[in-house]
């Protein structure tokens, strides 16, 4: 894809985030250019198919999230907030994760790819953590709630929970693109046409 469409699509999905939800929407520019800078860092992304993968991974977190962000604010399923914000973090944590591999795809021929993994995980739950801090603190200063209510604050547990098990799913499909599982799918696929 062009650069102009993809920044040009780019900014479509964060003027419709901010309307949304103005905070989203600051996230979502963040996104974007990690997106856009991990798509033109030349350097690690040398296949098609990894630089389709790329695409695939930067586009289809903005449109996930904008959906669910869409399913919560306008409450199309009646009191599905709670199971949704599981939604939020868990595809947050899995699509960070396929994110940032390519920045250290480099080291997997160096040390395996287990190592690498852990460095992407600590960074993804950093994330995790840095988000749900800011999330509290917004919440003690706009809504004045009381910061002894941190003791009660269960939303943060949880997700950061989700974002364990999302970052988990996301280092097993590249675990499985490391082992050559998807090439071996597409093979098949094409080999039966």
């Amino acid at each position: 894809m062009q650069n102009k469409i993809v920044v040009l699509f780019l900014l479509i999905l964060i003027v419709v985030s901010i309307l949304l939800y103005p905070l989203w929407g600051v996230q979502l520019f963040l996104w974007s250019s990690l997106f856009l800078f991990v798509r033109n860092y030349r350097h690690v992304i040398k296949p098609e198919s990894d630089k389709f993968f790329i695409d695939l991974i930067g586009f289809s977190y903005p449109l996930l999230e904008i959906i669910v962000k869409i399913f919560i604010i306008f409450s199309i399923i009646p009191y599905s907030w709670f199971w949704l914000n599981r939604v939020e973090h868990f595809i947050f944590s899995m699509f960070m994760t396929l994110l940032l591999f390519p920045f250290f795809a480099r080291f997997v021929a160096k040390i395996k790819l287990w190592p690498v993994l852990l460095m992407i995980a600590s960074i993804v739950l950093l994330m995790g953590t840095v988000n749900e801090i800011f999330e509290y603190v917004l919440r003690v200063v706009l809504h004045f709630q009381s910061a002894q209510s941190a003791i009660f604050y269960g939303d943060t547990i949880l997700d950061l929970a989700t974002n364990i098990v999302g970052l988990t799913f996301g280092c097993l499909l590249l675990y499985l693109k490391d082992r050559g599982y998807f090439e071996q799918v597409h093979t098949k696929k094409s080999q039966s046409r």
